[in-house]
This record gives structure tokens, sequence and C-alpha cells, in this order.
């Protein structure tokens, strides 16, 4: 289900060929850019892990303290509720990005 809540901001279809946002290939410097900064109670259900394993890194901007973007798609996505699951909204909100559907290069980075 998608969060009404849970909303795009500023993204438009990518080329998926290679990434928006090389700097943040690395899967421990997304989560590292989450830090002291997330705004989410361990409870909630997109912790920093997980959100860095789906490609996004948070990047808080303005009134959207809880802003994460992936750093292949360029997806930007801002409002996360209590049991909204990053890879599954990264799929519905950017459905032809590589690191959703596991590419080898992107299943490779986790080793």
């Amino acid at each position: 289900r998608v969060s009404p809540s849970l909303r795009l901001r500023g993204t438009r279809r990518p080329k998926m060929n290679s990434p928006r946002i090389p700097a943040m290939r690395d899967f421990k410097m997304r989560l590292r850019s989450f830090g002291e900064a997330w705004p989410h109670r361990a409870t909630h259900f997109a912790t920093p892990t997980l959100l860095a394993m789906s490609g996004f890194f948070h990047s808080p901007g303005g009134q959207h303290k809880d802003r994460c973007i992936c750093y292949h798609c360029g997806v930007a996505l801002v409002g996360w509720e209590e049991d909204d699951e990053p890879s599954t909204e990264h799929h519905l909100h950017s459905p032809n990005c590589p690191v959703i559907h596991g590419s080898p290069d992107e299943l490779e980075r986790f080793k």
C-alpha cells in the first residue's frame, strides 16, 4: 500500500544507465548519512539500515526532516509513516530503478 502522506519531491523519470548521485553508491556511506538526525523512532519500520539497503540516503531539507533520496534513480521521498517499507515504496515510486531489481552490480555492493 502507498501511504497517502508519502510524497515525491521534485523528481522526474530518470535514465537508469548510471547512478544520478554516484558519491552515495557505498552502502556504509548511505547508512552514515542518517547519523543522529533521522527523526523517526526505532519502532518505525523505515529504519536507516533498511532505507540504505533500498538505495536511500538521508537528505533533510527545510520542513522535510525525513527526506530520503535514492542514489541511483534520484527519487526523493518524504513523509515516511510507521509501517512504510522502504523497498516497497521505492518500487512504487520508481519501478525501473536497478537498485530495487537487484541487478548484479547492486547486489555486489552488499557482499
